[in-house]
């Protein structure tokens, strides 16, 4: 059986994804993500947007 990765630096376990809701997140965190970049008036994601739909996306599960 192949290892896991692990969950990035600041992310707590209990909030790695699962498999079983793994690709709606996914979705929805990238999404998050584009909508925090155009908002901000961006071009391009950053950490910024990306850590700003993490929270968006767990605070609203």
């Amino acid at each position: 059986m192949a290892m896991l990765p692990q969950p990035p630096a600041g992310l707590h376990p209990s909030q790695a994804v699962t498999a079983s809701r793994g690709p709606r997140l996914i979705n929805n965190l990238a999404f998050q993500a584009l909508r925090a970049t155009l908002i901000a008036d961006k071009t391009s994601v950053d950490e910024t947007a990306a850590r700003s739909s993490l929270h968006e996306v767990i605070a609203t599960e």
